[in-house]
């Protein structure tokens, strides 16, 4: 028997996490998605306060009464709000915690690719840049032609060699050398989405049950940064593709922010080219204009800067949605040096000739 005193004193001292606690988020998105993401009429969620008193608070206290710790799942009205209500919730909380920033990762890669519902694909991405960002993931990259993604049981039979391996360690049966040989082996597979999401579920939990109470545990922190930079990289190039224009707008701001110019130059110029659909291009014209003039700079191997304006400019030229002309010439403003901040098209045609004519004039000059 435990006192009700004990129960509220537990209570008390976990009550002030409970408002913003990781794990909650993640077990409701859990409860709101079946094996292949698709989600779930029917579901067992719980508030955070909730969450703490049956699995942290009775949890503890009550080793064998299943009643007072799972709850009977009940009918979900609309699962994808409740899926996006969680999923925002687990984008805000800020953490210096490994295990929860490795799982929250994990839940953003397989939201932004696989959720049914396309807001939460795009919030899942936007979430995917703010750890992209922390991490410097750089550019979204998928398997090449030439590589083979690792079946499901090469990676299990990998994962359950860092197991093996941390197990020994433990019990001083193995070096932290024979850790860290198991954590190559496992870094050196070609992973796809799919297997660099369970290697790292995998290597969280190890992280979790071990912490950091034995320094020769350590080479599992770098194996999950490396897993975790492997799924926003995975996620992203997947989502650049996505069906829906929206998901495929954040995938692409999201690219540009984590990988700075060389993602501007080798993802957003060929998008621009492609001639996407409205939102696309705005999101493209959008980020540069947010980026800056630093973004569009000469001499790195990339697009030139006058690449770039004329491929915005060509926007307000031949563009036939209005909104996408305006949001091209807001980004001229920002990114020229024409001192216009004009939206009237036949500005900016007028800046463009006068300067093609300078250039034309300078280079006839030189070439005298």
């Amino acid at each position: 028997m435990f006192s009700a005193g004990r129960i509220w004193g537990a209570c008390l001292c976990l009550a002030t996490a409970a408002c913003r606690i990781s794990e909650a988020k993640i077990y409701n998105l859990a409860q709101l998605h079946d094996d292949e993401s698709h989600h779930r009429y029917n579901a067992a969620l719980e508030s955070d306060l909730e969450f703490v008193l049956r699995h942290k608070v009775l949890g503890a206290f009550s080793s064998t009464n299943t009643d007072l710790t799972d709850k009977k799942a009940s009918e979900v009205e609309a699962p994808a709000d409740e899926c996006l209500e969680n999923l925002i919730e687990l984008s805000e909380i800020e953490t210096n915690d490994p295990v929860v920033l490795g799982r929250q990762i994990e839940w953003f890669a397989r939201l932004a690719v696989e959720d049914p519902w396309s807001l939460s694909r795009e919030r899942a991405v936007i979430a995917l840049q703010a750890a992209g960002q922390r991490l410097a993931s750089g550019l979204p990259r998928g398997l090449g032609s030439d590589q083979t993604p690792a079946t499901p049981d090469a990676v299990g039979e990998a994962a359950n060699g860092v197991v093996k391996a941390m197990r020994l360690v433990l019990d001083r049966q193995a070096t932290r050398a024979d850790l860290e040989a198991a954590c190559e082996r496992l870094k050196k597979l070609d992973l796809d989405i799919g297997g660099a999401r369970r290697a790292l579920r995998i290597t969280i939990e190890l992280l979790a049950a071990g912490g950091s109470r034995d320094a020769d545990l350590a080479p599992l922190a770098p194996l999950a940064t490396h897993l975790e930079k492997l799924c926003i990289a995975r996620a992203l190039a997947l989502a650049i593709d996505d069906k829906d224009a929206r998901v495929q707008a954040a995938a692409l701001a999201s690219t540009a922010m984590i990988g700075g110019q060389a993602a501007v130059d080798a993802v957003l110029y060929d998008r621009l080219q492609k001639r996407s659909e409205p939102a696309v291009t705005i999101a493209i014209v959008d980020t540069l204009r947010r980026l800056g003039r630093d973004a569009l700079v000469d001499g790195r191997g990339g697009k030139s800067r006058e690449d770039w304006l004329r491929a915005i400019y060509a926007l307000v030229e031949t563009s036939r949605e209005s909104e996408v002309r305006v949001h091209a010439m807001m980004a001229l403003a920002k990114l020229s040096d024409s001192g216009l901040t004009s939206l009237r098209e036949e500005d900016w045609q007028a800046w463009w000739y006068a300067r093609q004519d300078a250039r034309a004039t300078t280079d006839a000059g030189a070439a005298r």
